[in-house]
């Protein structure tokens, strides 16, 4: 957007067409950018093949279940959603308590439309469901799934939640 009482002229605006549409770009800079974007070596970025090997080894044997924007950790030959539900599968095996991660899905009606609902952790010596949250957003209630959970699947479920996580010593 140009300044108040700023002209573009016509050439100016064609330089910022063309930068948005990448149109400007060298053809070495959009082969460096293209091997950025499939995955290739960074550029000026080399990583050795004994870092490759231990990342492969790391992650053998674990897709990664999770798409889209949903931070994801890894612990235990488990991929989760967070670092917070990391934590809390590392303060359980601590503890020596069975868990399964994300085992089940249950399908819930809330104000009259169908949806899913798969707590975080089950512990199954206990038969009882941990939901790990976060803060909610403004205006965003991410427990609003939750009471619902226990009133129509009649399952036992916790909200394990920021200040409960501080209290054990887990944040």
């Amino acid at each position: 957007m140009p300044r108040k009482g700023y002209k573009q002229t016509k050439e100016h605006r064609q330089k910022i067409r063309e930068a948005r549409l990448g149109t400007h770009r060298t053809e070495k800079t959009k082969e460096k950018m293209g091997l950025n974007h499939k995955g290739g070596p960074k550029v000026g970025h080399e990583v050795s093949e004994e870092t490759r090997e231990k990342n492969r080894k790391a992650h053998l044997g674990a897709p990664h279940p999770h798409k889209g924007g949903a931070k994801k950790s890894f612990y235990n030959n488990t991929w989760f959603r967070s670092g917070w539900e990391a934590k809390y599968a590392e303060y359980l095996d601590k503890w020596s308590i069975k868990w399964e991660y994300e085992p089940h899905r249950f399908l819930l009606e809330i104000e009259g439309k169908k949806t899913f609902y798969t707590p975080d952790f089950y512990l199954p010596e206990m038969n009882l469901y941990h939901e790990v949250k976060g803060w909610n957003h403004p205006g965003f209630d991410n427990t609003r799934k939750v009471q619902p959970a226990r009133d129509q699947c009649e399952i036992n479920l916790t909200i394990i939640d920021e200040k409960l996580l501080k209290r054990m010593g887990i944040l």
